[in-house]
């Protein structure tokens, strides 16, 4: 079994892949969640489908979150929640084969 820290490095990895990606993705648009106005990204291939939301007023708060949600064939497979201020959650990984697909 990997330790916690391995498996926030691979979450962090996973992560930069499948931000790369959403980042190529369509705006959806401006909403608010949790108290905070978000913009949201959605990126689609096949089995793998990717949220990106972060804060999207040029005036907010470096405490203010981003989150990355990865979903594979219907099953959220990573989640991700930081902000400016370095604060890092790796809120859900489940290994499988989405992995190869966020790489490719």
């Amino acid at each position: 079994m990997s330790s916690r820290r391995e498996r926030v490095e691979r979450a962090k990895h996973l992560g930069r892949l499948a931000f790369r990606l959403a980042r190529a993705g369509t705006i959806v648009g401006n909403l608010e969640i949790d108290g905070e106005k978000k913009r949201l990204t959605e990126f689609q291939r096949g089995p793998i489908f990717i949220e990106l939301w972060e804060p999207w007023r040029p005036d907010a708060f470096e405490t203010e979150f981003s989150r990355l949600r990865v979903t594979y064939a219907g099953e959220k497979v990573l989640e991700l929640r930081w902000d400016d201020a370095d604060a890092f959650t790796l809120v859900l990984l489940k290994p499988g084969d989405w992995q190869g697909r966020v790489r490719d």
